[in-house]
């Protein structure tokens, strides 16, 4: 076995040498540098292999935090303390590490290290005994109690250099914490300034980004997102113009895309930190070679991107990036960041908000201005009221002379609307009722003129009425219309029953010549038919014919009449009764023209019923009428229900009518057929008019030559005729 170096030294003197060596040690302030002259010092006094300082962190976990002599692969992982048992309160020797049971579990790893002993000195750091000094040997050693002596005191020694460098690390960390902070909080002054200084968000995050370089960033991009989902570039700050020219040809040439930090910040919401931009991850992200070239150009470090955030909505993001200064963003740099966005994102919305205003506003007075709409204001408590121009117009006093106060302006209210007006103002400011109505004034010409005012009552905390605030508008031309438009309503109403009298008694007195001129002429056609020449019974003919026509004439237009005027009573009626009274009131044309007539079920729907018979009537008579030549009538009525109506369908094979036909075929006296068809062009016009009266549509699809297909729509509901 080895023996001891230091055996026959004066120890005394080696510890005041190590005492005179101990200055150099104890005037390191970098924990780095400590560690390297602990080794050296270790290697003047104490002679080994290898040196080692651990250290314990946390959960008792053992680091190696500097070794000399030893490989980089001896116990690169942390071990726990578990390993190799607690601490030794003092200096702890191991002559064999091969066979002593402590570090059974660790005879591998010095084997494979080549290591045969090993002494180790407790280091009490910031109090605590949280560092060990290790000293390897490949060769079997005997410590001698001098090598003992010399490690302890290098042990305390390095014990006491290492918390005295770690205390100045820590309060230079420390002081350069504070002083990055104090710039941070500097920086975030003056962009709040500059935020807080105008309404003009663009120009002032321009400013913004003129203020991140290069106090925070070397790049500073501004984005914001448009109303139409855009994204626009609103500014990019670089202290180098050259720089910025070259980056903008880059985004020229290559836009962002979808994957662009930016844009996923934008709709996520979530800020990004990339602490460092490597070589490869810009590889990988590029688009092609010469994207990739080009960013690399941009010698990009670090960066950060942060949403532009108010409550509820997203305006944009910025982006902060590090090149030239080889500066690195931490979390402290984000949420400096973030802190910055939200300040800018409340800026922005507080400026949006006051463009609306301010716009809202304009378009208010324009609104004011189109509608001649007066403003006013009340002050409850004061009794003080304030009158826009338009009011003083309105009431025909000039500006400045009104009075102001409420019994001033009862003054000017015409005498028989002064206590209605009175009474809504108290009953406004007592009971909270609306105060909305319409009154007359007394202008000063003397003119009587009619106002309509609005108003909203605000109270106190308490309940109180404070204030009356109110809009009112000259509505003298309205009622003036208005009373012409009722002049003018009697009047069309009396002509109408006039009207309808004379409808009445023209159909009365035109019946009577008719009927004897067809009872004379059917006289004539029994008399001497056959007994004068073919022109003579060509005449009587004609005769009965016409006579016959006008007749059927007159009839419809007292239905047309009845049904344009008259104020039928309606109740639930079954479609199924009405088809069955038509049927019998047409028995004779349906026999004598074969036709087919089928029906499904029918509904009961709100209607009147003499009018609902006139209905079916006129559209089976009509399918009837309207058949082809040498082929029997079929016709086919169907109802079908939908939620605010039924839909009735009347369907025949007759002749059809042309597209150009079917928008006039419903207009009075329309008869497509000429005067051959025998009708009085009253039929569909009655029709429409008694599906109009219930609010409902009728139309007709056809195909010339196939046949015709009539649609009734009747409202479900019971309402008023129209």
């Amino acid at each position: 076995m080895k023996g001891s170096s230091t055996s026959d030294l004066d120890v005394e003197t080696q510890l005041v040498h190590l005492v005179q060596a101990s200055s150099a040690l104890l005037s390191r302030s970098d924990p780095g540098k400590a560690l390297r002259t602990i080794f050296e010092l270790a290697a003047s006094f104490v002679t080994a292999d290898a040196y080692a300082v651990w250290r314990m962190q946390a959960e008792s976990r053992w680091v190696r935090v500097a070794s000399l002599g030893l490989s980089d692969q001896y116990e690169k992982v942390a071990f726990s303390e578990s390993a190799i048992g607690p601490l030794p309160e003092d200096i702890f020797s191991i002559e064999d590490l091969q066979s002593h049971p402590l570090v059974a579990r660790r005879h591998e790893m010095y084997r494979a290290e080549g290591l045969r002993s090993m002494l180790t000195i407790p280091l009490l750091i910031h109090g605590e005994r949280t560092g060990t000094l290790v000293f390897y040997y490949r060769s079997p050693h005997q410590f001698s109690a001098a090598e003992k002596t010399l490690a302890g005191a290098l042990g305390h020694l390095a014990g006491a250099a290492l918390s005295t460098a770690e205390l100045c690390a820590s309060q230079i960390e420390m002081r350069a914490a504070a002083e990055a902070a104090e710039s941070r909080a500097a920086f975030l002054a003056k962009a709040g300034e500059a935020l807080a200084a105008s309404l003009d968000y663009e120009t002032t995050l321009e400013t913004v980004a003129e203020l991140a370089v290069p106090d925070f960033a070397d790049w500073c991009g501004v984005d914001l997102l448009l109303k139409n989902g855009e994204i626009k570039r609103l500014a990019v700050k670089h202290f180098n113009p050259a720089k910025i020219a070259f980056m903008r040809e880059l985004i020229e040439k290559y836009p962002p895309g979808e994957a662009d930090a930016g844009r996923i910040a934008i709709s996520t919401g979530n800020s990004l930190l990339m602490s460092e931009i490597t070589e490869g991850l810009i590889t990988a992200r590029a688009r092609d070679a010469e994207h990739a070239r080009l960013i690399l150009e941009l010698g990009l470090k670090s960066f950060i991107v942060v949403p532009l955030v108010a409550p509820g909505r997203v305006f944009g993001a910025l982006t902060f990036a590090t090149a030239e200064s080889q500066r690195t963003y931490t979390a402290a740099d984000l949420q400096l960041a973030e802190d910055l966005a939200r300040r800018a994102a409340t800026a922005i919305d507080n400026a949006q908000l006051h463009r609306e205003v301010r716009d809202n506003e304009e378009r208010l007075r324009l609104a004011i201005d189109a509608g001649k709409i007066g403003a006013w204001d009340w002050d409850v408590r004061n009794d003080h009221v304030e009158w826009s121009d338009r009011v003083y117009e309105m009431h025909g006093v000039a500006p400045g002379t009104f009075g102001g106060k409420v019994q001033d302006f009862s003054k000017l209210i015409h005498p028989d609307d002064l206590q209605m007006v009175e009474s809504a103002i108290r009953n406004s400011l007592e009971r909270g009722e609306p105060y909305d109505l319409e009154f007359r004034v007394i202008h000063h010409t003397g003119e009587v003129r009619w106002l309509t005012t609005s108003a909203r009552v605000i109270y106190d905390e308490q309940g109180r009425p404070v204030r009356m605030l109110g809009a009112t508008m000259d509505t003298t031309d309205r009622r003036r219309a208005e009373e012409v438009a009722e002049k003018q309503a009697e009047a069309l109403a009396r002509s109408n029953s006039e009207l309808q009298q004379f409808a009445f008694a023209a159909s009365h007195d035109l019946q009577e010549p008719l009927r004897m001129v067809r009872i004379f002429g059917q006289l004539l056609s029994r008399q001497y038919k056959g007994k004068l020449d073919s022109q003579a019974d060509q005449f009587l003919e004609q005769i009965e014919s016409g006579t016959e026509r006008m007749a059927n004439l007159i009839q419809d237009l007292l239905a047309y009449s009845q049904v344009l005027h008259g104020e039928p009573a309606v109740t639930l009626v079954d479609c199924n009764e009405v088809l069955a009274v038509v049927l019998q009131s047409c028995r004779a044309s349906i026999e004598e023209s074969g036709a087919l007539i089928e029906a499904g079920p029918l509904p009961t729907i709100p209607a009147e019923k003499l009018q609902l018979v006139q209905l079916f009537q006129n559209l089976l008579s009509n399918a009837i009428k309207y058949r082809k030549l040498n082929e029997a009538p079929r016709i086919r009525i169907d109802a079908r229900e939908t939620p605010k109506e039924w839909l009735l369908c009347f369907a025949d094979n007759g002749i059809g009518i042309a597209a150009e036909h079917q928008d006039r075929i419903f207009a009075v006296f329309a008869r497509l057929g000429g005067n051959e068809s025998g009708g009085t062009g009253l039929g569909l016009a009655i029709c429409e008019r008694i599906v109009k009266r219930r609010e409902g549509r009728i139309w007709v699809e056809s195909e010339p030559g196939v046949g015709s297909r009539f649609y009734v729509a009747l409202p479900r509901s019971v309402s008023a005729p129209v």
